[in-house]
């Protein structure tokens, strides 16, 4: 009797771990999903409405003043590497900003940031979060 006891309470604590590392699993690969740099194309930036939400990459072009920047949009060939547009999208930064993976100082010409914010004018973007990928990720030239 006992032995089927703890027979069943193991494989009762067997089954619970097995459903517990497949929801880690599950939870882990979601999430290296969502850390994936993505950003919408060049021409639905450009024509994003005020308060519309925004997330865009884009390699730094213009360090303007200590709260805007401009860069190019760049376009995800497939997540690591990006093209580079010529289409110019310029950044608002607050005290609100939150910076991921770097800081302010890193907005330098040549860096590589995902911005997240919201549209406040063709072009303006009010950035909530940024996240620095200079190094992270690989920009080629426009195309011909």
């Amino acid at each position: 009797m006992e032995m089927v006891q703890s027979r069943r309470l193991s494989l009762a604590l067997l089954t619970g771990f097995g459903i517990a590392i497949a929801i880690i699993g599950f939870d882990f690969f979601d999430r290296m999903e969502a850390m994936q740099p993505r950003g919408e194309t060049a021409g639905a930036l450009s024509s994003a409405q005020t308060g519309t939400p925004v997330k865009a990459v884009l390699e730094v072009s213009k360090d303007s003043s200590s709260d805007q920047v401009a860069g190019n949009v760049l376009e995800s060939i497939d997540g690591s590497r990006f093209r580079l547009t010529s289409t110019v999208m310029r950044v608002s930064l607050s005290t609100t900003t939150r910076f991921v993976m770097g800081s302010r100082a890193n907005l330098s010409p040549g860096a590589v940031v995902q911005v997240s914010g919201t549209a406040t004018a063709p072009g303006l973007v009010q950035a909530a979060q940024i996240v620095v990928l200079t190094g992270y990720v690989s920009v080629l030239p426009k195309s011909p």
